[in-house]
Protein backbone atom coordinates (compact mmCIF):
# COMPACT_ATOMS: atom_id res chain seq x y z
CA UNK A 1 0.00 0.00 0.00
CA UNK A 2 1.14 3.55 -0.72
CA UNK A 3 -0.19 6.71 0.94
CA UNK A 4 0.04 9.85 -1.18
CA UNK A 5 -0.88 13.28 0.21
CA UNK A 6 -1.22 16.52 -1.71
CA UNK A 7 -1.91 20.17 -0.99
CA UNK A 8 -2.41 23.09 -3.35
CA UNK A 9 -3.27 23.11 -7.03
CA UNK A 10 -1.64 20.92 -9.64
CA UNK A 11 -2.55 22.15 -13.11
CA UNK A 12 -2.70 18.92 -15.04
CA UNK A 13 -4.23 18.93 -18.51
CA UNK A 14 -6.84 16.28 -19.20
CA UNK A 15 -6.80 14.34 -15.89
CA UNK A 16 -7.86 14.94 -12.34
CA UNK A 17 -4.94 14.77 -9.93
CA UNK A 18 -6.42 11.86 -7.97
CA UNK A 19 -6.80 9.79 -11.13
CA UNK A 20 -3.28 10.58 -12.31
CA UNK A 21 -1.73 9.69 -8.94
CA UNK A 22 -3.66 6.43 -8.70
CA UNK A 23 -2.68 5.52 -12.27
CA UNK A 24 1.01 6.24 -11.55
CA UNK A 25 0.95 4.18 -8.36
CA UNK A 26 -0.74 1.19 -9.98
CA UNK A 27 1.66 1.32 -12.91
CA UNK A 28 4.54 1.10 -10.42
CA UNK A 29 3.24 -1.95 -8.59
CA UNK A 30 0.88 -0.57 -5.93
CA UNK A 31 -2.60 -2.08 -6.24
CA UNK A 32 -3.72 -0.42 -3.00
CA UNK A 33 -3.47 3.37 -3.24
CA UNK A 34 -4.64 5.82 -0.56
CA UNK A 35 -4.76 9.44 -1.75
CA UNK A 36 -5.30 12.12 0.91
CA UNK A 37 -5.92 15.78 0.00
CA UNK A 38 -5.11 18.52 2.54
CA UNK A 39 -6.56 22.01 2.39
CA UNK A 40 -4.22 23.33 5.07
CA UNK A 41 -0.47 22.78 4.57
CA UNK A 42 0.13 22.86 8.34
CA UNK A 43 -2.23 19.90 8.72
CA UNK A 44 -0.19 18.06 6.10
CA UNK A 45 3.06 18.72 7.99
CA UNK A 46 1.45 17.47 11.21
CA UNK A 47 0.23 14.30 9.45
CA UNK A 48 3.76 13.60 8.19
CA UNK A 49 5.49 14.35 11.50
CA UNK A 50 2.90 12.96 13.95
CA UNK A 51 0.97 10.17 12.18
CA UNK A 52 -2.06 9.02 14.11
CA UNK A 53 -2.48 5.67 12.32
CA UNK A 54 -0.40 2.97 10.60
CA UNK A 55 -0.99 4.76 7.27
CA UNK A 56 2.26 6.72 7.17
CA UNK A 57 2.45 9.23 4.33
CA UNK A 58 4.92 7.98 1.74
CA UNK A 59 4.79 10.75 -0.87
CA UNK A 60 3.78 14.42 -0.77
CA UNK A 61 2.78 16.34 -3.90
CA UNK A 62 3.17 20.04 -3.19
CA UNK A 63 1.03 22.09 -5.55
CA UNK A 64 0.93 25.84 -6.18
CA UNK A 65 -1.23 28.44 -4.47
CA UNK A 66 -0.96 26.99 -0.97
CA UNK A 67 -3.05 28.91 1.56
CA UNK A 68 -0.86 30.82 3.99
CA UNK A 69 2.59 29.77 2.79
CA UNK A 70 4.80 29.21 -0.24
CA UNK A 71 5.52 25.74 -1.55
CA UNK A 72 9.18 25.95 -0.58
CA UNK A 73 8.12 26.75 3.00
CA UNK A 74 6.08 23.56 3.10
CA UNK A 75 9.08 21.58 1.85
CA UNK A 76 11.31 23.18 4.51
CA UNK A 77 8.84 22.31 7.27
CA UNK A 78 8.56 18.71 6.12
CA UNK A 79 12.32 18.23 5.74
CA UNK A 80 12.93 19.77 9.17
CA UNK A 81 11.27 16.72 10.66
CA UNK A 82 11.38 13.99 8.01
CA UNK A 83 14.14 13.08 5.61
CA UNK A 84 12.43 9.97 4.31
CA UNK A 85 9.04 11.03 2.90
CA UNK A 86 9.08 11.54 -0.88
CA UNK A 87 8.27 15.03 -2.20
CA UNK A 88 7.26 16.22 -5.66
CA UNK A 89 7.16 20.02 -5.71
CA UNK A 90 5.23 22.00 -8.31
CA UNK A 91 6.05 25.65 -9.01
CA UNK A 92 5.23 28.49 -11.42
CA UNK A 93 8.91 29.11 -12.16
CA UNK A 94 12.34 27.88 -11.20
CA UNK A 95 13.06 30.49 -8.51
CA UNK A 96 13.13 27.93 -5.69
CA UNK A 97 14.54 25.02 -7.68
CA UNK A 98 18.05 25.14 -6.21
CA UNK A 99 16.84 25.19 -2.60
CA UNK A 100 14.22 22.53 -3.33
CA UNK A 101 16.86 20.18 -4.72
CA UNK A 102 19.12 20.95 -1.74
CA UNK A 103 16.20 19.88 0.46
CA UNK A 104 16.15 16.60 -1.48
CA UNK A 105 12.81 16.82 -3.23
CA UNK A 106 12.32 13.89 -5.59
CA UNK A 107 11.31 16.17 -8.45
CA UNK A 108 10.70 19.85 -9.19
CA UNK A 109 7.93 20.31 -11.74
CA UNK A 110 6.91 23.53 -13.49
CA UNK A 111 3.22 24.36 -13.88
CA UNK A 112 1.09 23.94 -15.91
CA UNK A 113 2.02 20.45 -16.99
CA UNK A 114 0.75 17.51 -18.99
CA UNK A 115 0.19 13.86 -18.08
CA UNK A 116 3.09 12.98 -20.39
CA UNK A 117 5.45 15.00 -18.17
CA UNK A 118 3.74 14.49 -14.81
CA UNK A 119 3.29 10.71 -14.76
CA UNK A 120 6.92 9.67 -15.46
CA UNK A 121 8.19 12.12 -12.81
CA UNK A 122 5.74 10.95 -10.16
CA UNK A 123 6.33 7.36 -11.26
CA UNK A 124 10.03 7.64 -10.46
CA UNK A 125 9.22 9.05 -7.02
CA UNK A 126 6.79 6.18 -6.40
CA UNK A 127 9.43 3.69 -7.54
CA UNK A 128 11.77 5.07 -4.86
CA UNK A 129 8.98 4.67 -2.30
CA UNK A 130 8.65 1.02 -3.32
CA UNK A 131 12.39 0.45 -2.79
CA UNK A 132 12.14 2.18 0.59
CA UNK A 133 9.27 -0.09 1.66
CA UNK A 134 11.30 -3.17 0.73
CA UNK A 135 14.23 -2.03 2.86
CA UNK A 136 12.44 -0.73 5.95
CA UNK A 137 9.92 -1.69 8.61
CA UNK A 138 7.04 0.17 10.29
CA UNK A 139 7.12 0.05 14.10
CA UNK A 140 4.93 1.40 16.88
CA UNK A 141 6.91 3.75 19.11
CA UNK A 142 5.81 5.53 22.25
CA UNK A 143 5.36 8.74 20.26
CA UNK A 144 3.53 7.15 17.32
CA UNK A 145 4.22 5.10 14.23
CA UNK A 146 7.62 5.21 12.53
CA UNK A 147 9.34 3.59 9.58
CA UNK A 148 12.95 2.47 10.17
CA UNK A 149 15.30 2.08 7.24
CA UNK A 150 17.33 -1.15 7.50
CA UNK A 151 20.53 0.63 6.49
CA UNK A 152 20.18 2.87 9.58
CA UNK A 153 19.61 -0.04 11.99
CA UNK A 154 22.69 -0.83 14.14
CA UNK A 155 21.20 -3.11 16.78
CA UNK A 156 18.30 -3.38 19.20
CA UNK A 157 18.25 -4.44 22.83
CA UNK A 158 15.46 -5.23 25.26
CA UNK A 159 14.76 -2.39 27.68
CA UNK A 160 11.95 -3.19 30.12
CA UNK A 161 9.09 -4.22 27.79
CA UNK A 162 10.38 -2.26 24.79
CA UNK A 163 13.08 -2.75 22.20
CA UNK A 164 15.57 0.12 22.11
CA UNK A 165 16.61 0.43 18.46
CA UNK A 166 19.96 2.17 18.02
CA UNK A 167 20.45 3.94 14.70
CA UNK A 168 23.53 4.98 12.74
CA UNK A 169 22.72 8.67 13.33
CA UNK A 170 23.13 8.19 17.09
CA UNK A 171 19.40 8.26 17.86
CA UNK A 172 17.51 5.58 19.77
CA UNK A 173 13.88 4.61 19.13
CA UNK A 174 11.86 2.70 21.71
CA UNK A 175 9.60 0.16 20.00
CA UNK A 176 6.68 -1.34 21.90
CA UNK A 177 7.17 -5.01 21.04
CA UNK A 178 8.89 -8.13 22.35
CA UNK A 179 12.33 -9.09 21.04
CA UNK A 180 11.02 -12.26 19.39
CA UNK A 181 8.06 -10.52 17.75
CA UNK A 182 10.37 -7.78 16.50
CA UNK A 183 12.78 -10.32 15.02
CA UNK A 184 9.90 -12.03 13.23
CA UNK A 185 9.28 -8.70 11.45
CA UNK A 186 12.93 -8.54 10.38
CA UNK A 187 14.05 -12.10 9.77
CA UNK A 188 13.07 -12.12 6.09
CA UNK A 189 16.15 -9.93 5.59
CA UNK A 190 19.35 -11.91 6.13
CA UNK A 191 21.27 -8.96 7.53
CA UNK A 192 19.46 -9.33 10.89
CA UNK A 193 20.72 -11.79 13.49
CA UNK A 194 19.08 -12.54 16.85
CA UNK A 195 21.91 -12.75 19.38
CA UNK A 196 20.21 -14.38 22.36
CA UNK A 197 17.05 -13.17 24.05
CA UNK A 198 17.93 -9.47 24.23
CA UNK A 199 19.82 -8.38 21.12
CA UNK A 200 19.10 -8.16 17.40
CA UNK A 201 22.17 -7.17 15.38
CA UNK A 202 22.54 -5.88 11.84
CA UNK A 203 25.43 -8.09 10.67
CA UNK A 204 26.45 -5.45 8.11
CA UNK A 205 27.29 -3.21 11.07
CA UNK A 206 29.59 -5.72 12.80
CA UNK A 207 33.25 -4.72 12.55
CA UNK A 208 34.83 -7.50 14.65
CA UNK A 209 33.83 -10.67 16.52
CA UNK A 210 36.04 -11.45 19.52
CA UNK A 211 35.95 -15.21 20.26
CA UNK A 212 37.78 -14.76 23.58
CA UNK A 213 35.18 -12.48 25.14
CA UNK A 214 32.32 -13.71 22.92
CA UNK A 215 31.40 -10.19 21.88
CA UNK A 216 30.79 -8.29 18.66
CA UNK A 217 32.11 -4.78 18.10
CA UNK A 218 29.91 -2.63 15.86
CA UNK A 219 30.96 0.17 13.52
CA UNK A 220 30.09 2.84 16.11
CA UNK A 221 32.25 1.18 18.79
CA UNK A 222 29.38 -0.49 20.67
CA UNK A 223 30.25 -3.91 22.09
CA UNK A 224 27.42 -6.45 22.17
CA UNK A 225 27.57 -9.73 24.11
CA UNK A 226 27.07 -12.82 21.96
CA UNK A 227 26.14 -16.16 23.59
CA UNK A 228 28.95 -18.64 23.01
CA UNK A 229 26.58 -21.09 21.35
CA UNK A 230 25.61 -18.45 18.77
CA UNK A 231 29.03 -17.02 17.93
CA UNK A 232 29.72 -19.36 15.02
CA UNK A 233 26.25 -18.71 13.57
CA UNK A 234 26.91 -14.96 13.73
CA UNK A 235 30.22 -15.36 11.94
CA UNK A 236 28.51 -17.42 9.23
CA UNK A 237 25.77 -14.79 8.88
CA UNK A 238 28.41 -12.07 8.46
CA UNK A 239 30.22 -14.06 5.76
CA UNK A 240 26.92 -14.73 3.98
CA UNK A 241 26.31 -11.00 3.65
Amino acid sequence: MINIAYCGNVELEGYTLDYALEHCAEKNGFSNVNIVPFENPLDLVDAVVHPKTDDLIDLVVCGVGLPGMEGIELVRDIRKHSGSVGIVMCARNGADAYEALALRVDSYLLQPTTPEKFCPIVGRAISRVSAYHTNSVIVRCRDGMRRIRFSQFLYSETADHDQAVHLTNGKTINVRISSQAFFEMLQHDKRFFKAGSSYIVNVNMVRFVDPRSSTARLVDGTVVSIPVRMRKSLEEAILAN
